[in-house]
């Protein structure tokens, strides 16, 4: 879980990408956006990431509820666990 101790020190996704993805991925990715277009691509990129998942689905089992449900229980137990 590597992007929560880089969202520990920002209280909002918007001071994260504006003070530290912006002035920090720079060099690596000249290209970025700004912030404000940044949220305006944001549906459109959704929409075709969903579209390539979709394209990438084999077989429906339901195995994958199942796993879900699973998930979701052990999720609740262990928030319920460290509870004080």
């Amino acid at each position: 879980m590597c992007h929560k101790n880089y969202l520990k020190s920002y209280r909002t996704f918007k001071d994260f990408y504006t003070l530290h993805v912006l002035p920090g991925w720079r060099g690596a990715f000249p290209n970025l956006v700004s912030y404000t277009r940044f949220v305006e691509l944001m549906p459109w990129c959704l929409m075709l990431l969903c579209c390539f998942f979709h394209t990438r689905t084999g077989e429906i089992t339901g195995i994958s509820f199942i796993y879900i449900f699973i998930h979701c229980m052990y999720c609740q137990v262990g928030v319920e666990h460290f509870q004080t």
